[in-house]
Order: structure tokens, then sequence, then C-alpha cells
């Protein structure tokens, strides 16, 4: 994947609100009040700009700003890939089902699916770096309103931060070593949106599993890590740019990005003081400051501050 696309995601963590701030008018935001919880699979105007550090747009100027302090990012061959399913999802029912992938990754088990049990298959074509979209009826016979679990591992020998892309006409959660980070309400309805986000990942294998909510869309997938390197050089290099007293959009980026950084690290602190200084933006919009204060009690009552991109908790951004 080209720098450009990936660094445009690092601005991901807040799509909808970065609309709101520069892209929305004020009438067309007075009438979302009420809107459910963000997720980054929402189509908006800035998602939809094409990768041009030329570009003069916000997303534009920032992927200017990081391709200056940021290196070329690493991409990361999945392992052991496995597939199980299909499970129930008439209705999207599989958005509230917590089917025993999640509760344990055992390869060997056997669960009860939607018509019979269902066992783990080996992947070995969804090994490695995928280019383009797989379909899964090599392993799994597609079948319609059905949830399937993909499970892959990463390994690496230090601390990294990467960023986690998938790529279906499905909706996706996905988990890493046990941790929701994406989590999407709604499903891809018109097109495939692709879902991002970035992980901490630790020396030796690290345990990546992902659920399709499949309703009549085709059983492909993407999916995806690139690496940018060790956590402090990212948080450096954010850092530098906010010190570079950049425009007020940039800046208002960078902030969303380390606080992005320090949470799924798990510095508690350090993620309060990153939300607070958004907070205090003087570009910051009651969008922003919503989010910020969704995020905090997230944290308070579930003592992790994932999935970002997908506050589990409702609220009500724009008022008045």
């Amino acid at each position: 994947m080209a720098r450009g696309v990936s660094l445009a995601t690092m601005a991901g963590l807040l799509l909808v609100p970065m609309v709101a701030t520069v892209c929305v008018a004020e009438d067309t935001v007075k009438e979302m009040e009420g809107v459910a919880p963000m997720s980054n699979n929402t189509p908006t105007i800035l998602n939809t700009l094409k990768p041009n550090s030329d570009d003069p747009t916000a997303m534009g100027r920032w992927q200017a700003a990081l391709e200056q302090v940021l290196p070329e990012p690493k991409p990361l061959p999945f392992h052991n890939v496995h597939l199980i399913g299909p499970f129930e999802n008439m209705g999207y029912q599989g958005l509230l089902a917590a089917y025993p992938p999640e509760q344990e990754i055992d390869l060997a088990a056997v669960y009860q699916g939607k018509a019979g049990e269902v066992i783990w298959q080996r992947a070995p074509g969804l090994d490695g770096l995928l280019q383009e979209p797989k379909e899964l009826s090599e392993w799994l016979t597609p079948e319609a309103w059905s949830v399937i679990y993909v499970y892959a591992e990463v390994e690496v020998e230090e601390p990294q931060i990467a960023e986690l892309a998938t790529g279906t006409p499905a909706n996706v959660w996905a988990w890493a070593n046990g941790e929701l980070t994406i989590a999407p309400v709604f499903p891809h309805l018109e097109r495939p949106v692709e879902d991002r986000a970035f992980i901490k990942l630790r020396p030796g294998t690290n345990k990546i599993l992902l659920k399709l909510h499949i309703a009549i869309e085709p059983w492909s997938l993407s999916f995806h890590f690139e690496s940018y390197g060790r956590p402090k050089d990212i948080e450096a290099a954010l850092a530098d740019v906010l010190n570079r007293s950049p425009d007020d959009v940039t800046r208002l980026l960078a902030r969303y990005t380390l606080a992005e950084i320090f949470a799924i690290q798990g510095k508690v602190e350090a993620t309060h003081q990153a939300l607070d200084a958004l907070r205090g933006d003087p570009f910051a919009t009651k969008w922003d400051i919503a989010w910020a204060d969704a995020v905090m009690r997230q944290h308070s009552e579930t003592g992790s501050f994932l999935p970002l991109h997908d506050v589990r908790f409702a609220y009500t951004p724009v008022t008045g």
C-alpha cells in the first residue's frame, strides 16, 4: 500500500467529527442530532479524498505533514490463518451475539454453528501479504446471513505501532491480543469500506481475530498490517508535527492521532492529557468535545479506551 493511503488513515480516528468541523454546513449538522455512535465506516467527504500530498484539502495537508516525520510503513505478513463458521446472523443478530471464538481461541475446538457443528479450517491461501481480496468460499461454503471468524498471527521482534486494515462488503469487528479494536455498528450497505485502527504489537506472536457479519454480500476479504515502528518514535513524530505550529486542521488531527497512540498502549495519564488538549483546542467543535467525553466515560466504565473508532457509548455531539 502506498504511504499516502496509510498516512491518510492516521486521521481516521475521527472522520465524522472532522467533517462536522471542516466540511458540513451548520444547518446540516443540526439535522444530525441523535446520531448513533460514530463509526469510521460512515461515508464522509474526507474518507473519499484521494491520498495526494499536493492536495490542498485538509486531508492532503495532514498527509503532507506526516510524510515529513514518519518512515515508510513496513507490511507485516500474516501466519497460521484459520476460518470457522457459519454462525447465525439473521437480521444482523450476530452484532449482539458473542459466539465461542470470542471467548477463546482454541483451533482444535468444535462448536455448534448455524446448521450443525463447525471447526476451524486452515486457510494457507490467506497467509502472507494479501494484495487483493480473497474469496473465502475455498474453505467455507457461502451462506447468506452468517457470521464467520478469521484468526491470524503476526510475529514481531520488538514493540511496534501498526495499522490494521480490513476490506470486505461485510461488517467487520477486530480483536488484537484479545482487545476489541474495531467494532462498527452499521453494515456496509452501498460499497465496501476499509476499516482501520492502530494496534500495539508486542514482541513474539500477536493474535488477531476478525468477525465478519455477512448478509447477502460476497464472501471475500482483504486484510493487512503495516508497521510504523517503535511507539516512542511515533509519539515523537506527532509531537514534532504539533511543535511545527501547523494549520488548525492539521493540529487537531495530530491531537486525535496522538490520543489514539497513547490509548492503544494503555497509557492512561498520557491519554487523558491528550484528550484534554483536544478538548481545549481552539478549533475543536462540540462534536470533538463530545467524542472525547465519550471515550473518557468508556474508559471509566470498562477500564479500556478501546475501541476508539467506534465508541461503545451513544451520545449526541451537536445540540442547539
